[in-house]
């Protein structure tokens, strides 16, 4: 009798343990059944995807939380277990907590931060624009920013809590950190250059720069190291953050992407400039009807004479395009089109030449030719 209620009591144990876990499973099986079913269901007619984007995310560490938590429970209230097992199940199952938990916070940041990149701002009717606290396009900066975050947190929380000492790790990080930041300073300085680039929005991604003459290209990526560039011969030339911080960066789409189609000209002197500025202004115009999905109309072509040069008297023609890359087509459809006009209106456009005035019968040092 003596060893029958031992083994009973052991046996109706280990069958409350199991039941209680099973309870907590259920309940965390539950909680998640109902979020999809029906709070999902709820938030899904609001505004904006932020809640629905948490409660898919906090759903799966719900449930494995109230598992965890369940499994913790049964480990400490069976008496059969003893002390040593129980501690150490206990640093386990509370470390396991506080990866799910991470990970839960990772994926809801995560979540959030690409929804605010697809829908960079909000509806004007909204009083909240995300463009008022960041650029858009410097979110995927942010989010690497905040998973490194919080892993390195997470991780410092699991060594607590499997009972690791974290002030010496913490110590030796700032001792070891010195050595550790001179290894890595260009990395460390390219790090902080990307990081200014995008809090001024001075860059951002698909911005056409130009790079002190040497790089002319699309911005396709700001990193933590360095900044992709796409080049027109689609080249990817990878620029260090910090080399691009100090250098001289031309910015086309900074402000107002839109940039002018220039092409100078010169005709001869004999001509009549009135006829020869009529002609441009013609030519002008139809570039701008016939091009008119990349040419800004409300801007007025320019027909300038800028100079008198030693062949030609200088013509300025201008005209004002949407982008940079459309003012490219419109420069070489201005060139042909001036060319065949200046050739239907007989305007001449000088080769380079020079008229020598002689004293009348002084040719010293002149050679005549045999042909002559």
């Amino acid at each position: 009798m003596n060893l029958i209620l031992p083994e009973l009591f052991t046996w109706k144990e280990t069958l409350y343990s199991l039941i209680t876990l099973l309870c907590f499973a259920i309940a965390g099986i539950a909680i998640s059944w109902a979020i999809n079913r029906y709070v999902h269901k709820w938030v899904g007619d609001t505004s904006n995807n932020y809640d629905d984007l948490i409660l898919q995310a906090v759903r799966g560490p719900i449930t494995w939380e109230l598992i965890l938590f369940g499994l913790l429970t049964t480990t400490q209230t069976t008496s059969y277990i003893g002390d040593i097992i129980a501690d150490a199940t206990f640093s386990v199952i509370q470390a396991l907590m506080i990866v799910v938990a991470a990970l839960g916070l990772k994926n809801i940041i995560t979540g959030l931060i690409e929804e605010f990149a697809t829908k960079p701002q909000s509806a004007p009717d909204e009083d909240f624009q995300i463009s008022d606290l960041v650029d858009a396009k410097a979110l995927p900066f942010w989010r690497r920013l905040f998973n490194v975050v919080i892993v390195s947190l997470g991780v410092l929380f699991v060594f607590q809590a499997l009972g690791v000492q974290i002030s010496p790790i913490l110590a030796g990080l700032g001792i070891g950190g010195i050595a550790v930041a001179l290894a890595i300073q260009p990395l460390l300085s390219n790090l902080i250059a990307s990081s200014f680039m995008l809090s001024d929005s001075s860059l951002r991604v698909g911005d056409l720069i130009e790079i002190e003459g040497t790089t002319f290209g699309y911005v396709d990526d700001i990193g933590w190291r360095a900044t992709r560039v796409r080049t027109f011969d689609n080249n990817i030339v990878m620029v260090p953050n910090a080399t691009l911080a100090n250098s001289t960066v031309t910015n086309f789409d900074s402000t107002d992407p839109a940039a002018d189609a220039r092409l100078i000209v010169g005709v001869a002197y004999e001509v009549d400039l009135d006829h020869v500025e009529q002609v441009c202004r013609e030519i002008l115009e139809s570039l701008k009807s016939d091009f008119a999905e990349i040419t800004i109309t409300e801007k007025d072509p320019v027909v300038w004479f800028t100079a008198f040069g030693d062949s030609n008297i200088d013509i300025l023609l201008k005209i004002r395009s949407k982008t940079l890359a459309d003012s490219y087509t419109l420069q070489h459809e201005l060139l042909k089109r001036t060319h065949k006009r200046f050739q239907d209106e007989n305007i001449v456009i000088n080769y380079p030449a020079r008229r020598l005035i002689l004293e009348e019968g002084d040719t010293t040092g002149l050679i005549r030719s045999p042909n002559m």
